[in-house]
């Protein structure tokens, strides 16, 4: 009998050629614990310090010759001869320039290059197409450095995949996931079980979406990554053109799916370019101030949510949905000449109507989202069932003020709204989300009308911001509203040293405005107000801020006036035009670049 069908027919052949097959197949990937994936984070992450800043990974290695990708907006405010500075796991700093970074194809991913004598370990890639829904999933990186944490450290926070779409989609963006990133990890490493890296977080660290009714901002963004399979086919491709070797890129290649792909990738594809529209939609609002590019948007988010729904039920496809039918009414300022006022007011009205069944099916099949309430009540035209999801909100998350701040915005009435206040204080008393809507609500009782509570009330608002800064240093907010409270006192006691201080006859012409701008005047003298201080305090708001429309616009346009109180035309004008990157509705240069 020749050996080989003596290892196929007896015993011992089929037990050792068993073992023999086990020794010579590959071994499958063994998932990492949390502890194992975050020691593979830390050797990889680095610090990317460019025209802003931002995190990176390493993914190349050769000879002295380090790559690290991360996201090209990190980096694309950079001009020749700027540097960029990588700060690599051991603290060392190592200085390139943007002569040594690269766009990846046109999405937003960057590649920079630096040298080292060192030795670092750069990550082993994965791919993103073996990304499956409900995957656990690590982002990791640098948030910007707060009061509390004055120096940058690296964070590793655990989530989950919501979808992966497999067709390229605008800047790359192709993974939607839960992890709750902070402002300073743009660029950072994306990671699955296994340790390896799958994408580049990037994009919409937290998206604000204002209810119509009360302005409370609701916390309903979804994070988005560039999946790393871009690097290995874009680069791939750059380096046919120019010539270029580059075999040690390992990323396996991203499939377009094609119009016979399964149901499942289909509905991750859809999915993945709605909430990539829907991020669009509302951080760009009012940096292009072109209400039909919005509008555009949103009926594009819409179809895209509609296709995805049409392959299965997706809470997350019906509150895109409803966000983007929500938002409709903003758009009415674009009807064409040719189309009557009354149709548009229906297709709002309808918008509006449908916004609410959206939000009321994503509910059915998410239950316990608080913020599926909030959005809901928001969109609702009965001011009952507004305040009925808002309190189901409230049950659902009774530490978590935006509940509260969406009901108390249902009220008229001063005697319910103290109700409101006085229920948030008890329930929330150690929350500084909760000592900031009780500043706002104190600073908001000070009306033209009743000047002579504008004292009280701007000592008490001023003194609920400093109790809500002390419960969070790492809330932006306080900063924010304290920058707002001293610019309002400069402004106040400014026009009273210029119109009335040596005009009293003045004051018996318009005695309301005199006697704010008296108090105002009194505040300054005694420090609640001054140049330096709002510059100081929007200093403070802006590492911890979100890169979003709202609040960096008012952030930069706070200090544009102090600077200019300041005689600092130069610094004014360059903060006017960073309010107007922004939101393009702030104003013109002319305002502050004369």
């Amino acid at each position: 009998m020749a050996l080989h069908s003596l290892v196929k027919n007896t015993l011992y052949g089929r037990v050792f050629g068993l073992t023999f097959a086990l020794f010579i197949s590959p071994l499958p990937c063994i998932a990492k614990t949390a502890s194992e994936i975050a020691e593979v984070a830390r050797s990889a992450s680095v610090l990317v310090e460019g025209a802003t800043e931002g995190s990176g990974v390493l993914v190349d290695r050769r000879g002295e010759e380090y790559t690290v990708l991360t996201a090209w907006h990190v980096i694309n405010g950079n001009r020749l001869g700027e540097e960029i500075v990588i700060k690599t796991p051991d603290g060392a700093s190592h200085k390139t320039s943007i002569v040594n970074a690269r766009r990846i194809g046109n999405v937003d991913m960057a590649a920079i290059t630096f040298k080292s004598s060192k030795v670092y370990k750069p990550v082993e890639i994965g791919s993103a197409d073996k990304i499956s829904q409900g995957a656990k999933i690590y982002v990791a990186g640098f948030p910007l450095s707060t009061t509390a944490v004055p120096v940058r450290i690296m964070r590793f926070l655990p989530g989950q995949v919501i979808a992966y779409s497999p067709a390229p989609l605008p800047d790359g963006y192709q993974i939607l996931y839960t992890n709750r990133t902070l402002p300073g990890m743009s660029g950072g490493a994306v990671i699955n079980s296994f340790g390896l890296l799958v994408g580049i977080h990037g994009r919409g660290e937290t998206d604000f979406k204002a209810t119509e009714q009360s302005g409370v901002s609701v916390k309903t963004g979804t994070n988005l990554a560039l999946p790393i399979n871009l690097y290995g086919t874009l680069s791939r491709k750059e380096d046919s053109v120019l010539g270029r070797s580059n075999t040690s890129v390992r990323a396996v290649p991203s499939a377009t799916p094609m119009p016979g792909g399964t149901s499942s990738s289909r509905f991750d594809e859809y999915l993945v370019a709605a909430a990539n529209t829907s991020s669009l939609l509302f951080r760009e609002r009012m940096t292009l101030n072109d209400p039909r590019i919005d509008q555009s948007r949103a009926r594009e988010v819409i179809r895209l949510s509609t296709l995805a729904l049409q392959i299965k039920p997706s809470a997350k496809a019906y509150e895109l949905r409803g966000a983007a039918r929500k938002a409709f009414p903003m758009y009415r300022i674009t009807i064409p000449l040719q189309i009557s006022v009354d149709a548009v007011d229906q297709e709002i009205a309808l918008q509006k109507l449908n916004a609410v069944d959206d939000f009321s099916n994503a509910i059915r099949l998410d239950p316990k989202n608080a913020s599926l309430y909030i959005q809901r009540g928001s969109a609702e035209s009965d001011r009952l069932r507004s305040r009925r999801d808002y309190r189901t909100a409230i049950r659902l998350e009774p530490n978590t003020v935006s509940g509260y701040i969406a009901l108390l915005g249902t009220y008229t009435d001063k005697r319910e709204r103290k109700l409101v206040i006085d229920e948030m204080m008890t329930r929330v008393p150690s929350s500084s989300d909760a000592y900031v809507a009780y500043g706002d609500y104190i600073r908001a009782r000070s009306t033209s009308a009743n000047p002579s509570l504008k004292r009280e009330n701007t000592l008490q608002s001023i003194t609920a911001y400093e109790k809500a800064r002390d419960l969070d240093p790492n809330n932006w907010e306080p900063y924010w509203k304290l920058a707002s409270s001293s610019s309002f006192v400069t402004l106040d006691g400014s026009l009273y040293e210029k119109y009335y201080l040596n005009s009293p006859e003045y004051c018996s012409y318009d005695k309301d405005d005199c006697l704010r701008y008296r108090i105002g005047y009194e505040l300054m003298k005694q420090g609640i107000g001054s140049p330096g201080k709002t510059i100081d305090l929007v200093n403070k708001a802006l590492p911890l801020a979100p890169d979003a429309p709202f609040p960096m616009a008012q952030l930069y346009a706070l200090r544009t006036m102090a600077k200019s109180r300041l005689n600092d035309i130069v610094g004014a004008c360059r903060d006017w035009k960073l309010a107007l990157r922004y939101d393009k509705m702030q104003g013109s240069l002319e305002d502050y670049c004369k």
